[in-house]
């Protein structure tokens, strides 16, 4: 059933472009960064879907409304769930998706599980659940979709297999782990608020040191964490949202080191490496190529 607002030709039919035949099963996982609104409605028809954020934050609609995602949450949506994300800021979050086949074919297996019926059996179109992981466990599962991921690239012999049971790792590993709304993912959301600290700081300079003082943790265990769920450095993380606002300032025809200073780089030569390291081009050169409509800053925004 869908809300009033949302009619049938306003919903776009994803078919995930990485889904592979494993065995007797379809599976498929991906890790992705928004940092637009979604505005548009879709659906995985013939998957189930599960997403793990893992970084910024978003709002999910779904046909029972809307609700905030923060580093930490985890949906589950059944065959054809409608849903859109909206509010998006630097989203980060990992997408599995199989079909109802793969159940069947490790028939037994999950039904001694708790959590099972109500995640993926119950028959609601809507996001069945909403649940949270603990820190320690949201790394462990990154590292399992890691897994994944790294067999479902590289093909090397034996790699069906290893999805496959990776697959089911990951779907045991959360129903063992998954918490019910409400109880504690504090880990998770200190890294989530360093996130946007460093977001909406990037330009003003901070260094890690005092992103990590700011969340009340010690710098060595803040890198440790920001790594795990994240999937890359807290300076790294710093770098990229300075070529952000790098990026904006060029737009706006500001001057090299006009720009290198407004981005929180110190050392204009230093500046101009990170930027040819990312973008393959100098600064000087994305400014001509973005006044002459070249290319579209708004494009550049998205890199991963």
């Amino acid at each position: 059933m869908l809300k009033k607002n949302i009619t049938e030709s306003g919903i776009v039919d994803l078919y995930p472009h990485n889904i592979r035949a494993v065995g007797r099963a379809q599976i498929g996982v991906s890790r992705k960064t928004y940092s637009v609104t979604r505005e548009k409605w879709h659906r995985h028809n013939g998957f189930y879907e599960i997403v793990i954020c893992c970084g910024g934050s978003a709002y999910c609609e779904d046909v029972s409304g809307s609700f905030m995602l923060r580093p930490g949450n985890v949906l589950f949506f059944n065959e054809g769930a409608v849903h859109r994300y909206t509010g998006i800021r630097s989203f980060r979050y990992y997408n599995l998706l199989f079909g109802p086949e793969l159940f069947g074919s490790v028939s037994g297996v999950f039904s001694f599980l708790p959590h099972l019926k109500e995640m993926f059996l119950s028959g609601k179109d809507s996001c069945v659940v909403r649940k949270l992981l603990e820190e320690n466990d949201l790394s462990a599962l990154v590292a399992i979709l890691e897994t994944m991921r790294s067999e479902q690239l590289s093909r090397r012999d034996g790699w069906e297999d290893a999805m496959f049971a990776e697959c089911s790792r990951a779907l045991i590993f959360l129903m063992r782990h998954c918490l019910d709304e409400g109880r504690s993912a504090t880990g998770a959301f200190q890294i989530g608020k360093a996130v946007r600290l460093m977001e909406n700081s990037a330009g003003c300079g901070m260094t890690v040191r005092q992103v990590a003082a700011a969340v009340k943790m010690s710098e060595s265990s803040f890198r440790h964490r920001f790594l795990a769920m994240v999937g890359i450095s807290p300076m790294e993380f710093l770098i990229r949202q300075r070529l952000h606002h790098a990026v904006m300032a060029l737009a706006a025809n500001m001057s090299i080191s006009e720009t290198a200073e407004h981005s929180g780089f110190k050392d204009v030569n230093y500046f101009c490496r990170q930027f040819r390291s990312r973008f393959d081009m100098t600064p000087l050169t994305c400014r001509r190529k973005i006044q002459s409509g070249e290319i579209d800053p708004s494009e550049m925004l998205d890199f991963d």
